[in-house]
């Protein structure tokens, strides 16, 4: 990236502009007129005594018939302030902002480096150009922005910093594999965050990527705090935070703190009083009340929630030998089954992994394991999608043991997944 000459790019501009008005027989009262701007005051830019905005550049070029932004690479010297020898903060935050959205990101990457270079106290104008981006869901651009919020403020008490971290997980947190590094930087970051409310949120974001990758322990860890910061006027925030905190209860094993906190949870809202009904009856079947089995999966159906109920009702079924009740499960829901598409969540995916892995696991088990090969592609699918490589890799070892009963293209097929690892296949 070569530094840049200012000067010189507002002296190519007014002699680009100059130099079509000739070609094409414009003068400078005619573009005057279909702009809405006075003839004196396009002459006095055009013989560089003052600048221009740079809605009436876009508004120049459309009347030229010009491409949108063919002037852009040369509008960067008005972003240039001689007299104080520093940018214009607001142009130059427009023109950013302008660039990026037409696709000249190249300029629009070498003006957010030179605002950084002129002065780190300008990393708060890269911190509202990463926000005008983040709030129009134009992501990619906005991840670029807060990475170098992130590793290149010298500043890190200020509140910028802190929120960069934050909406970077945002971001990327759907990338479960990817997403581990910047989980850990948020946690360490999120007491710093500058309110109550921007707290919660990133417990909340930390909270569902432990509960996707079965850290049950960082996740009790990240909602000891959730908990602590919420009250009971929090509405929703409080009874997610009541009710995470009883999901890692019951994944480590405490099963009476994780129904007592249903208990506070169910009073929020009716929303919350259902799920709690519904996790009470959970809990109940992984303790061995198998006898609730026939009432949580009607209450899923109702509540429209059957991928919820996955994990627990076939897993009993496979722990207590009930084969006839797991096929005649299978039956039910077949009509609540859908396709997973690219804008499921992860909590959705995990569901649907488990779903594919144990039906794999009880074909095995009535020796029908013909038909668990299907399944075990589906499931190594959605791991890989996950990025679960310890489920991943479950269920590849299953495959194995049955791998005489998949076809070539089926073994081919599990092949991808393994060229280069470790897993005999």
């Amino acid at each position: 990236m070569f530094p840049i000459d200012y000067e010189q790019l507002r002296v190519e501009l007014r002699q680009k502009i100059i130099d079509i008005l000739n070609e094409s027989g414009f003068t400078a009262k005619a573009i005057a007129s279909r702009i809405n701007m006075t003839e004196a005051v396009i002459s006095k830019f055009l013989n560089k005594k003052q600048s221009i905005k740079l809605t009436k550049l876009d508004e120049i070029t459309s009347a030229l018939e010009l491409p949108e932004g063919y002037f852009y690479r040369n509008y960067v010297g008005e972003c240039y302030n001689t007299d104080t020898g520093k940018l214009r903060k607001e142009k130059t935050k427009e023109f950013i902002i302008r660039s990026y959205t037409v696709g000249y990101t190249d300029i629009a990457e070498q003006l957010v480096s030179e605002l950084i270079d002129f002065s780190k106290s300008n990393m708060i104008i890269v911190y509202e150009i990463a926000e005008y981006f983040f709030a129009q869901r134009q992501y990619q651009v906005a991840k670029g922005l807060y990475q170098r919020i992130v590793s290149e403020e010298t500043n890190t008490l200020a509140d910028h910093y802190s929120i960069g971290y934050l909406r970077y997980f945002q971001i990327v947190r759907d990338n479960i594999g990817k997403a581990y590094e910047p989980s850990v930087r948020l946690e360490n970051h999120a007491e710093q965050l500058p309110n109550k409310e921007l707290k919660m949120e990133a417990y909340m974001l930390l909270a569902k990527y432990c509960y996707v990758t079965e850290d049950w322990e960082r996740m009790s860890r990240i909602t000891d705090l959730w908990v602590t910061l919420t009250k009971p006027d929090d509405g929703e925030m409080y009874g997610y935070s009541l009710l995470y905190k009883a999901s890692s209860f019951h994944r480590i094993g405490n099963i009476d703190e994780a129904i007592r906190l249903t208990y506070q949870y169910e009073t929020v809202d009716q929303k919350f009083s259902e799920i709690a009904k519904g996790n009470r009856m959970i809990y109940a079947i992984d303790q061995g009340e198998i006898e609730l089995i026939p009432e949580l999966i009607a209450y899923a159906k109702r509540i429209n929630a059957v991928d919820e109920v996955f994990r627990p009702v076939l897993n009993s079924y496979l722990k207590n030998s009930m084969y006839d009740q797991f096929q005649s499960f299978l039956k039910d829901i077949s009509l609540y089954l859908k396709p997973i598409t690219t804008n499921d969540l992860p909590f959705t995916i995990k569901n649907y992994l488990y779903y594919h892995y144990l039906t794999a696991v009880y074909y095995v088990r009535i020796d029908e394991n013909i038909n668990a090969i299907p399944q075990l592609l589906s499931a190594v699918s959605l791991a890989e999608r996950l990025e679960d490589y310890n489920f991943m890799k479950k269920c590849l070892y299953l495959f194995y043991e049955n791998s005489a009963y998949a076809t070539l293209e089926q073994k081919r097929e599990v092949k991808q997944f393994v060229e280069g690892g470790d897993l005999p296949i």
